[in-house]
């Protein structure tokens, strides 16, 4: 049994993976370990596994060319250990546990690995040295007059304003920035609108647009700068320097967060200069977090009048010296006339949906929910249909990847979501039969409305409803018709009315990037060539298109741009100018030549669906492939009917640039839940050190109304559920929604993850739903947790949108505390396969645990707890 004492403390972070890893660098550790002739030091690696009995372990990294297989630890004792002599330097690594590669979560440093993970870093030497930055200096000669040039790399997150080169002599324009060592890419862009390639650069690496980036290594040839607390110097790259959300952000009419980081260890503190008509008003801001990358620091003042206008600037204190973050520039001076101005007008609130703060959000796929009505069953006997819905002949299969468009009879035969019975593998194994229909539809969910009702649901998030040819309808035919076998536009309404009625709020998914090769725009422009007037909707590259059945090499991508290669999802074309996709990353519209039949249509089906349909909001498909300064008219459009629909975005990376109140309210947020989730509680391949540091990127990243309605899900209908992935281990799914339930952002549920259904890749997730899950007592149980855990969402505000806070990080054990004016709950997670014992500080003689009603009382000031393994405790 393990004792962890819990202690209160914001945002801290901790500890490990699948085991406990260690290592011990003679030259760091022991400054008195003397080096062999080749001037290498002995580093000790140790690993420690979680679970008994004899592992094969290996360390792979820098040192060893990342060979799976060169360098073994010899267990003794249980813990697994190897001595490497290695060279002053700084060296990525992992383990190798029976095959699954492991980060060393007790290391000091991490880098990304490339796939999602991290590698964990030792510095065998001085790490300030090794680490130490490098004066880097870039320098550019246009061949052409230019207002403006700036420099864009991976050094500062390819943000286009964030290094502005000056003019240093006619025509020349340079740059000096402080970088740590290793290999960064990098552009110059002119006038905010061309890139241009280093060709002075030592090397280059594809930039993904058919176009090459520059690369720089920086190394020991270039000059070290030390930088640490009380020394002056100031590390201002990768630091924003125009207003934003990101360092000004209306709480409410009268409420205003001030925000500002700097890098790690970097300044003493950090101040906010207020400027007021007869003087000014400094207030020392608050240190609330840091990620090891930077501290953040924040301060929230109150306004008189909403009305009130003023200007500000930041000042960054270290040493004796001063720097002042202006407006568009850090600078030594303090010069007034750059200061930073608020004003309502200037600073626009970014307000997000209470509804869905408050809310749960149900996913369902409708082909696959509920069938009720059998009147409106796919028959395929619709003109897109024609020749692809043929069952193959008696006694043979189609050949792999013919289309087969058919009905399954058999509600609960699923089978052929993993391997079609109609077709034929080829050397690659058999195909999943992805055109089976099964006939959800609008009549069955609106009959199991009580359903979602009784479980505690607010929010129904709909994949897409519009007619199409596939069950999936991301290929529509026409964006403004339901598909006729979910029902009518009448029962659709009957639906919506009834919902609302109920409190529950409807969501909309639409994929605007593409239509399908079946929408009307499209096969006009298909058919009639250059003399359609829809033809310029699309990106043709050759017409008129081949006779397929011809061909055996027949690439749609070689006649029209189309969502990754696939024809039947042919891109529109939103911009005259820009080819798809470098469109997408212009926000300025005043830089592009929009298509403005195609963006207006686009603008109306979104009405269509807001205002007709009476719709609460979107989830916006690909939105990345889609312009940016499009998003904006969107949201414009969509709120000037509707100021509280909800607008989430599918991105599954860093969302920063659209969360805000030009595009989005909120995204699905796969990088700062989904997969620190999976990582923790699913995999296990992390412990609560590395899980609270995932976390803690998402919630200082967005502004604090975005992170509250944040799409937070374990898994959906582009994932395998979550259920297959941990091989039916009903605890760490339990687990998993626990945390889910109690955690700050919109808790979300792909359909029939309640009641334990499994499903590996597309469309395997996408079964039909076990209706006949209350005749098996564990699937009831699984249901009535997530009922009880919506249950106490529900009831308590705190929950909701209450403050979090880190309160332990232990091994395998993660504690934290929701609160606000109404309550403080503390949720306590034991996700080690052991019993563990918590003693907790309490200023409370009682704690009531919400999930099973047990009390737990105070003894000297504190709670001791026996938590068995794979547990939790939401206290209050």
């Amino acid at each position: 049994m393990k004792i962890i004492i819990l202690t209160f403390s914001l945002f801290f972070t901790g500890c490990s993976t699948l085991g406990f890893g260690d290592f011990n660098s003679g030259s760091d550790l022991n400054n008195n370990q003397s080096s062999d002739a080749s001037g290498k030091v002995p580093v000790t690696f140790t690993y420690q596994p979680l679970t008994g009995g004899k592992h094969q372990v290996y360390i792979a990294g820098d040192f060893n060319n990342w060979s799976e297989n060169a360098t073994v630890m010899n267990e003794d004792d249980g813990i697994y250990s190897v001595t490497l002599f290695l060279k002053n330097g700084k060296y990525s690594y992992k383990f190798i546990v029976d095959g699954k590669w492991i980060s060393d979560d007790n290391a000091k440093d991490f880098v990304d690995d490339g796939y999602g993970g991290q590698n964990s870093i030792v510095f065998v030497g001085n790490k300030n040295d090794i680490d130490a930055l490098r004066k880097v200096s870039f320098i550019y000669k246009p061949s052409k007059i230019v207002k403006e040039v700036y420099l864009v790399g991976s050094m500062n997150d390819w943000n286009i304003k964030a290094n502005k080169m000056v003019e240093t002599s006619k025509g020349v324009y340079e740059i000096s920035l402080l970088l740590k060592p290793g290999e960064y890419e990098y552009k110059f862009n002119e006038d905010g609108m061309f890139y241009i390639t280093d060709q002075n650069a030592k090397d280059f690496a594809d930039d993904g647009f058919g176009g090459k980036n520059s690369v720089l290594v920086v190394d020991d040839s270039f000059d070290k700068v030390t930088i640490k607390k009380g020394d002056g110097i100031f590390l201002d790259y990768g630091l924003a320097t125009t207003q934003s959300l990101e360092n000004v952000n209306p709480l409410s009419p009268l409420s205003i967060e001030f925000k500002a980081k700097a890098h790690f260890n970097d300044v003493e503190n950090i101040l906010l200069l207020i400027k007021g008509d007869q003087d000014s008003q400094i207030y020392e801001m608050d240190k609330v977090a840091d990620d090891g990358s930077y501290e953040y620091f924040q301060k929230i003042i109150s306004l008189s009048s909403e009305d009130d206008e003023f200007d500000y600037c930041f000042i960054y204190q270290d040493g004796s010296e001063r720097l002042y973050l202006l407006n568009e520039l850090f600078s030594m001076q303090n010069d007034e006339s750059k200061y930073f101005h608020y004003s309502k007008s200037l600073v626009q609130p970014f307000f997000t949906p209470d509804w869905v703060k408050n809310g749960i959000i149900y996913q369902i796929f409708t082909d696959r929910f509920y069938d009720g009505s059998k009147d409106n069953n796919p028959d395929f006997k619709e003109w897109y249909y024609e020749g692809v819905n043929i069952p193959p002949k008696k006694g043979r299969l189609h050949e792999k990847y013919t289309e087969y468009y058919h009905f399954e009879d058999d509600w609960y035969e699923y089978s052929g979501l993993v391997k079609s019975p109609y077709h034929y593998p080829d050397n690659e194994g058999h195909q999943p039969d992805y055109n089976s229909f099964y006939g959800g539809d609008i009549a069955g969910i609106h009959q199991k409305l009580d359903y979602l009702e009784d479980l505690g649901i607010t929010i129904i998030y709909f994949n897409p409803l519009f007619e199409s040819k596939s069950n999936h309808k991301y290929d529509a035919v026409d964006y403004m018709k339901l598909d006729p076998h979910f029902g009518t536009d009448e029962e659709f309404k009957a639906f919506v009315d009834d919902a609302h009625s109920r409190g529950i709020k409807i969501i909309l998914d639409v994929a605007f990037n593409h239509t399908g090769e079946t929408f009307w725009a499209f096969q006009d422009a298909m058919k009639k060539g250059p003399k359609s007037k829809y033809y310029d909707w699309y990106e043709w590259k050759q017409w008129p298109l081949p006779d397929v059945s011809s061909m055996n090499d027949y690439k749609p991508i070689d006649y029209y741009e189309c969502w990754w290669g696939h024809g039947h999802m042919p891109n529109l074309n939103f911009d005259f100018d820009e080819a798809n996709p470098s469109e997408n990353s212009i926000k300025d519209i005043n830089l592009a030549n929009p298509h403005w039949d195609v963006v207006n249509y686009v603008l109306d089906v979104g009405e269509y669906w807001i205002s007709d349909m009476n719709l609460d909001g979107f989830r916006l498909d690909v939105p990345n492939e889609v312009p940016f300064w499009f998003w904006k008219l969107f949201r414009e459009r969509i709120k000037s009917i509707k100021p509280d629909a909800y607008l989430v975005g599918e991105l599954w990376s860093n969302a920063v640039d659209w969360v805000n109140d030009d595009y989005f309210d909120a995204v699905m947020n796969y990088a700062y839940f989904k997969d620190p989730v999976m990582r923790f509680f699913n995999t296990r391949q992390c412990n609560a050190k590395a899980f609270d540091r995932d976390l803690k990127q998402g919630l200082l990243s967005y502004p604090v109304q975005a992170t509250q309605v944040m799409m937070n899900l374990i898994d959906s209908h582009d994932t395998f559920r979550y259920l297959e992935t941990c091989n039916g281990d009903i605890s760490k799914l339990e687990m998993a929604v626990l945390f889910q339930m109690m955690y700050v952002g919109t808790p979300h549920v792909w359909y029939g993850d309640e009641v334990g259904m499994m499903g590996g890749h597309d469309p395997d997730c996408r079964r039909p739903f076990d209706w006949n899950y209350s005749q098996d007592s564990v699937k009831v149980s699984l249901h009535n947790h997530y009922k009880k855990l919506i249950q106490i969402r529900k009831e308590h505000s705190s929950l909701r949108t209450g403050a979090f806070k880190t309160l332990i990080v232990d091994d395998m054990v993660y504690g934290f505390e929701r609160s606000d004016s109404e309550s403080t709950i503390k949720v306590i997670l034991n996700n080690d396969t052991k019993f563990n014992k918590i003693i907790l500080p309490s200023s409370n003689d009682l704690y009531i645990d919400l999930l099973s009603g047990n009390s737990f009382k105070s003894d000297n000031g504190e709670i001791e707890i026996d938590m068995p393994p794979m547990s939790g405790l939401i206290l209050k």
